[in-house]
Parts: C-alpha cells; sequence; structure tokens
C-alpha cells in the first residue's frame, strides 16, 4: 500500500468512527423515543381487558347512585361512569342493552351506578349532581338516557329544563343540587380514586356480601367488544 494511501486513511478514519457513533446514537434516541411513546400513552388504550383487582377496598350498595335488577342477586356489576365521556357513551348504547337483558333483568347480576365525573369534562360533575337529585326522585334513569344523547348540551340550564320536564318537584329538586348533591358525587370520586380508577368507564365485578357491600374480584377499564364482559360476569356467576 501507497504512502498516499496511508495517509488517505489516516484522514477518513476518525472521520468514519465518528460518522458510525452519531449513527449508533440516533438509532439508540429513535428506539428510546419509541419507548417512551409507548410508555406515555394514555392508560385507556393499554388497561382494556380484564384484570383482577389489587385491593380489598368494598363498594357499599348503601350510597350508590341507582341501582339496577334484583337487589338480592350474589354478583354486581359496579359502574363508574361520567356523562360527558364520549367512550362512556358508546358503552351505554353498545355494550349495557346487552348486558340487562343477559344478566340484569334475568335476576342474575345487580347493576350499581357510581359517578365518576373527570375534571377534563366541565359539565359532567353538574349532570353528575343533576342524575343524582333526579334519582332522589326516582328519575335517574330517564336524566341518564337523556344526558348521553345530549352530551354537547349538559348545562345546569338545560339540565334544570329537563328536570321540569321529568315531572321533577323543582323546590326539592334545587335543593339537592345546591346542598346533598355535590357531597354524594365527591364521595363516589373519593371511593373511585381509592380503587385506583384511572379512565371511565371503569366496571368492577364482584360478589355482594351480608353486609350490604361488594367485594371486587376483576375489573375492566374503558370499551372492549361484547364477550369481554360475557366472559368475566360468568366466570363469577358461575363461581357462586
Amino acid at each position: 500500500m501507497s504512502a498516499s494511501t496511508d495517509n488517505r486513511l489516516s484522514v477518513w478514519k476518525p472521520r468514519l468512527e465518528l460518522l458510525a457513533t452519531v449513527l449508533l446514537i440516533v438509532v439508540t434516541l429513535m428506539v428510546g423515543g419509541f419507548a417512551l411513546v409507548d410508555r406515555t400513552r394514555p392508560a385507556r388504550s393499554r388497561e382494556i381487558g380484564v384484570k383482577p383487582v389489587l385491593t380489598s377496598i368494598p363498594i357499599p350498595l348503601a350510597d350508590a347512585a341507582a341501582l339496577k335488577g334484583n337487589r338480592n342477586a350474589k354478583v354486581a356489576l359496579v359502574l363508574f361512569s361520567d356523562f360527558e365521556c364520549p367512550v362512556c357513551a358508546r358503552a351505554a348504547r353498545e355494550i349495557m342493552p346487552q348486558l340487562e337483558t343477559q344478566y340484569i333483568n334475568t335476576g342474575k347480576v345487580l347493576l350499581v351506578w357510581r359517578h365518576y365525573p373527570l375534571v377534563i369534562h366541565p359539565s359532567a360533575r353538574g349532570a353528575a349532581e343533576a342524575a343524582e337529585c333526579a334519582g332522589h326522585q326516582g328519575k335517574f334513569w330517564e336524566l341518564h338516557d337523556w344526558a348521553f344523547s345530549h352530551q354537547q348540551d349538559l348545562k345546569s340550564d338545560r339540565l334544570h329544563e329537563v328536570a321540569e320536564r321529568l315531572g321533577l318537584d323543582m323546590p326539592t329538586f334545587d335543593k339537592c343540587t345546591g346542598d346533598d348533591a355535590p357531597e354524594r358525587v365527591g364521595r363516589d370520586i373519593e371511593l373511585a380514586q381509592k380503587l385506583n380508577v384511572s379512565a371511565t368507564p371503569s366496571w368492577f365485578i364482584g360478589t355482594v356480601q351480608s353486609d350490604g357491600t361488594v367485594k371486587p374480584i376483576d375489573r375492566i377499564t374503558g370499551l372492549g367488544p361484547a364477550d369481554m364482559y360475557n366472559k368475566a360476569i360468568d366466570r363469577i356467576v358461575q363461581s357462586r
């Protein structure tokens, strides 16, 4: 090899080594970046599926916003939901009707509603409080259905108008929304946080205890295929 060739190699060698180092750093950052993106995706996208409940916190029935189904059922489905959450509205339309037909209306499962209005939904808490007060007069599910059908129209004046249309005693309704309901909804939020609810809808499937509480066994976060709920509920119903 000639001296001139050696000189050229001596000039290019460090440059090539530097280029290789830079490429290695770029590739490492790209891979790390993809991993970071994966880790920081919203919890909802990663949590869909049936998972065991890792807490022993019982869920009371006595102060639930609403119950539907057989009060003597051995199994309960506790739903934490938000009236302004689009996924919750889809769950109400796409999942709940078949669950009601198959489990709730047949007496196998008691449906328990709990409020969890997320802070990112500015009208959700007011809607929860209105539904709570409608429930005191036996009209929870009517306001529930209206709210999920009018998610862009949940301002307080519209909720008040709907309460009137449902035939509620308005002085009683107004007193409730001003006094009792905020505290009641607040207790549901506290319970949801103790249970590590991270998104809505969140479903807890568990067994009804003799002390009037539900022992949660499995949980589902978000909206999944219908058969996922069926399998999870069937497993617990058949174990009772």
